[in-house]
């Protein structure tokens, strides 16, 4: 039969309501041989082929779309937002991209495109993006609230509190802007000055942001009836978003946990992360995992890493909660040693390394195509970006956790670099993971099956690189660490090649702005209560430690 434009596209729609995807596509394709330049048609074709997990084809079409419309702006924030909606975030950023430096760029598509990079954890790139903004756009608040966020997520508590402060004085009602500068003095554990901010805000109709700083500062101060108050006011009396909602939950299952009401901290627990519970692949990730294995064999490792000199990285790794954040504190108040904190680095390079890698595959695949010259290009940009950080100290850390999957990348890169491995008590490390609601992406996190499943595949991996890995890695015990201090922190300094300083057994003291999950832990004497902290909830994680233990006994 043959079909006109209106017919046509009457015709894909109807065979999409049956689901019947293949025949729709068939149909779409077969008119837009036709009608090249009828938008809704592309927009169709789209949605057709992410119905049926067809992400490269998709992704070829760009080449295409762009030849038709070269200077159609408005289809093509169209197709960034459509991209966006299915989750395709680069080809999304491509789009905004493209659109930003044709020169004719709102400041929305700014906005827009830095919300991308931020939600992919790029966070440099975030900064790029604004600061080219802030010279066409000098009095957006939006700006420099959205600057402020970026530092902050990059351990730069100082610039973030000079764009919390620039958009203050754009906007000086801006709750936002007073909640960001009152939360780098929270951080600073400032706080008389962060309170002396918020309570005019709290005394009226404050959001639920404020409310919620609100509360961790009365909980730091041990102010827990008045938190609970609060907590229990906004639920009742305010329309609460789900995220804010769950974060409510979260704070109030952490003073129920202090205050020993181990059953109601559960419960509170419980309801923030079934509020954010974003699902968990594991198969997706279990494969993943396999990949990296099968990628980075020993000999790979040893015929593909580069000559980089730099004997300067420390690399703290691990699970999340699992006492990183810890390590570097007691590693940064050494006097040869910065803590750069969770540098995301790594993560941003295996997503775009540098372009003369002409196959377009993400990590772990994307490294055999990976020439001597890109690979040597990738450690100077890293090099660089460390070096701008500081260039005082003898050695350097990054502690983000989740490079533990990039150690074989790590030992290609920086053959003279050092691992430290942090591991936990693995009931008190997922337990805390859970009763933690993490900015960053831990889809894992939120349900404690998925949480002992991803622990073993954790687990494995790291297994994996004991037997495969050139550069040494030690393995670093937080139980041992609070049995005996300065025998674990000794041991710790010789393994990084300095000498004993005082100042490490006393790390508590230490003045740095951390923006972790354990900020105020680090901040605090080494103290026995989060040891075996999970026999306070046994009744209720039967499901987890019946994982872990059934992953003991297979290996």
């Amino acid at each position: 039969m043959k079909y006109n434009l209106h017919s046509g596209y009457n015709e894909v729609l109807n065979l999409t309501r049956k689901n019947n995807y293949k025949k729709a596509t068939k149909l779409c394709k077969t008119l837009l041989k036709k009608y090249k330049h009828e938008e809704n048609l592309w927009l169709l074709l789209i949605d057709l082929l992410h119905k049926s997990d067809c992400y490269t084809e998709i992704a070829s079409l760009k080449k295409t779309i762009h030849k038709l419309f070269p200077a159609n702006h408005r289809f093509r924030i169209i197709l960034a937002d459509r991209y966006s909606q299915y989750g395709y975030y680069d080809l999304a950023i491509d789009e905004y991209r493209n659109i930003i430096s044709s020169g004719k760029a709102e400041i929305t598509h700014y906005i827009k495109l830095a919300s991308l990079l931020f939600h992919t954890r790029r966070y440099n790139a975030v900064i790029t993006t604004l600061n080219e903004a802030c010279n066409y756009f000098t009095k957006t608040s939006k700006l420099h609230l959205m600057l402020g966020a970026s530092h902050h997520a990059l351990q730069s508590p100082d610039n973030a509190l000079i764009h919390y402060t620039k958009a203050y004085d754009i906007d000086s009602h801006n709750i936002d802007a007073i909640t960001g500068i009152a939360n780098i003095h929270f951080l600073r554990r400032e706080f008389d000055t962060a309170i002396t901010l918020l309570e005019p805000i709290i005394s009226t109709n404050p959001p639920v942001s404020a409310i919620i700083l609100y509360c961790q500062i009365c909980t730091e101060n041990k102010k827990y009836d008045y938190a609970l108050k609060l907590i229990q006011k906004t639920l009742i009396n305010q329309t609460v978003a789900s995220n804010q909602l769950s974060m409510l939950y979260f704070e109030s299952g952490k003073i129920h946990d202090a205050l020993g009401n181990y059953e109601t901290a559960f419960i509170d627990y419980k309801k923030g992360n079934d509020l954010i519970n974003p699902g968990f692949n594991y198969l997706a990730s279990s494969q993943y995992f396999e990949n990296i294995k099968k990628i980075f064999t020993r000999d790979f490792i040893r015929e593909h890493q580069i000559n980089s000199a730099s004997e300067r990285l420390i690399f703290i790794v691990g699970m999340p909660r699992s006492g990183t954040s810890l390590v570097e504190q007691i590693l940064a108040s050494h006097p040869d040693i910065y803590g750069a904190g969770e540098l995301n680095l790594l993560n941003d390079m295996v997503k775009q390394p540098p372009q003369k890698n002409s196959k377009n595959t993400s990590f772990p695949d994307c490294v055999i195509n990976l020439s001597n010259a890109v690979l040597n290009e990738m450690a100077e940009n890293y090099l660089c970006y460390i070096n701008n950080i500081n260039t005082e100290e003898d050695y350097i850390t990054d502690k983000m956790p989740d490079n533990f999957q990039y150690l074989g990348l790590i030992n290609l890169l920086f053959p003279q670099a050092k691992v430290i491995h942090c591991t936990r008590d693995p009931y008190d490390t997922c337990l805390s993971c859970y009763f933690q609601q993490f900015s960053g992406d831990y889809p894992y996190s939120y349900d404690l099956e998925n949480l002992g499943s991803y622990y073993n595949l954790y687990q494995h991996l790291m297994n994996y690189w004991s037997d495969t890995l050139t550069i040494p890695v030690y393995k670093f015990e937080y139980e041992t660490l609070v049995a005996s201090p300065a025998k674990s922190i000794s041991a710790l300094l010789d393994f990084c090649s300095v000498k004993w300083d005082e100042s490490c057994l006393q790390f508590n003291q230490t003045k740095r702005t951390v923006t972790t999950a354990s900020a105020h832990q680090i901040n605090q004497p080494l103290y026995k209560k989060s040891v075996n902290r999970w026999k306070n909830y046994q009744n209720h994680i039967q499901s987890l430690t019946k994982i872990l233990d059934d992953c003991d006994q297979i290996t």
